[in-house]
């Protein structure tokens, strides 16, 4: 009885061996190379790229925005002061 449990265990390691074998060649011969599997580590290191483009584009468009923000506060400014100096000028 352990010697039957023993041989269906290594039968079952063997067929699994050559199970992955026959994958490994499958994908090497006939699979595109958009169809092969990407292994973890290939599919972490490209969420992460992508993550850092989204923080680098959402950092350009804050620092566009308080650009415009400046831009905006220094015409309020200079319009204030053409106010004022038209108001003297009127006195």
């Amino acid at each position: 009885m352990v010697g039957e449990k023993q041989k269906e265990g290594e039968r079952r390691k063997r067929e699994k061996q050559e199970k992955e074998e026959n994958d490994y060649s499958y994908w090497n011969h006939y699979a595109t190379p958009n169809s092969i599997p990407k292994h973890r580590s290939l599919i972490i290191r490209e969420e992460e790229e992508e993550e850092e483009e989204a923080e680098e584009e959402a950092e350009e468009e804050e620092e566009e925005e308080e650009a415009e923000e400046e831009e905006e506060e220094e015409a309020e400014e200079e319009e204030e002061e053409e106010q004022r100096r038209g108001g003297i000028d009127r006195s």
